[in-house]
């Protein structure tokens, strides 16, 4: 049985300015989606549970922590 392979779904947004257009092939941005949701909930998963400080607390010169990664 064949099947009948179709064309990716594609949608134009405007970059910059107005003469600027990009094709975004949908199914890639939707894959991307999917693989942030994922490391946000593994994140979240193993933030479970630490205390309120331990998640605020900065753990570089830049003060980057744990809640500002969620």
């Amino acid at each position: 049985m064949w099947m009948l392979e179709t064309a990716p779904r594609q949608e134009w947004v405007c970059c910059g300015n107005w003469q600027t257009v990009v094709m975004v092939d949908v199914e890639l941005k939707a894959a991307l989606h999917d693989e942030l949701r994922w490391a946000r909930e593994a994140m979240l998963w193993k933030l479970d549970g630490l205390s309120e400080y331990d998640v605020r607390r900065p753990l570089t010169a830049t003060g980057t922590n744990f809640l500002g990664l969620v």
